[in-house]
């Protein structure tokens, strides 16, 4: 995290979707200045001046643009992070890898901006909404595929590991590793998986790769219509993602 914030930004870059998200919710959108071409969401923010990419912002048009403040990522921003501190820009680090941490930063930004009554209001609406969900009978077995080639699966200390286990399901990433990694082909035809849960909206259900799931466990189901950002931003959208999900299983009830 970088310097303490005693002021309410008035000019504000977000280089990360979720952040970006958390403060139109917030209802601090008309504060930011500038932000990545990843943060599309909502549409109201699209007319928003560019400064790059997720991976690749751009130093020049963010040192133009003159921020009070700027929200970074730490997962794979590291190396934004210390051209940040290198240029004394500066900047807040907000990463979460559960709702847990979730409520606590949007708390957080709430209170960077005075809106701390409305950031309570949002995270006690999650809640409520998520305690009222309906368990399964049986927690079916899921696989959060996030790339399909080569296969990258999420495991302990991803916020969709939260969506999947708060839904009423099981992530069975979580028994071989924490964050993002990749996994064989050998292992998804070996693992009694109930659900594959597609995280990504350019991944084929008919590639070859899911066709031999399909053929070595005929009843697995596949799930792709749940918009991937509501099951991988850590926002207030996460609501819908961990609601769909719960339908879904419950529907079948596996």
């Amino acid at each position: 995290m970088g310097s303490k914030i005693t002021f309410i930004p008035k000019r504000v870059i977000v280089l990360s979707p979720e952040v970006q998200e958390i403060l139109f919710a917030l209802g601090a959108g008309k504060s930011i200045v500038g932000h990545t071409r990843h943060c599309d969401f909502p549409p109201e923010s699209r007319s928003i001046p560019l400064v790059g990419d997720f991976k690749n912002p751009d130093m020049e048009k963010i040192l133009s643009l003159k921020p009070d403040l700027v929200f970074v990522t730490d997962y794979i921003q590291k190396d934004t992070i210390f051209i940040l501190k290198k240029l004394k820009i500066r900047h807040i680090v907000v990463y979460s890898k559960n709702l847990k941490e979730m409520f606590k930063n949007i708390s957080f930004i709430g209170g960077i901006f005075a809106k701390e009554e409305t950031a309570e209001r949002i995270i006690n609406n999650m809640k409520d909404q998520i305690a009222n969900l309906k368990r399964p009978k049986e927690k079916p077995v899921i696989f959060p595929l996030i790339w399909d080639n080569p296969v990258f699966t999420a495991g302990d200390e991803t916020i969709i590991n939260d969506v999947i286990e708060t839904a009423g399901g099981q992530n069975i990433s979580k028994r071989y590793g924490k964050n993002y990694f990749r996994v064989d082909e050998e292992f998804l035809l070996s693992s009694d998986i109930d659900i594959f849960l597609f995280c990504d909206p350019t991944i084929n259900k008919d590639s070859t790769l899911m066709k031999m799931v399909k053929k070595n466990n005929p009843l697995i189901k596949i799930i792709s219509q749940i918009h991937p950002d509501t099951l991988l931003r850590a926002s207030p959208r996460l609501l819908e993602g961990i609601k769909e999900l719960n339908r879904i299983i419950h529907e079948k009830d596996l």
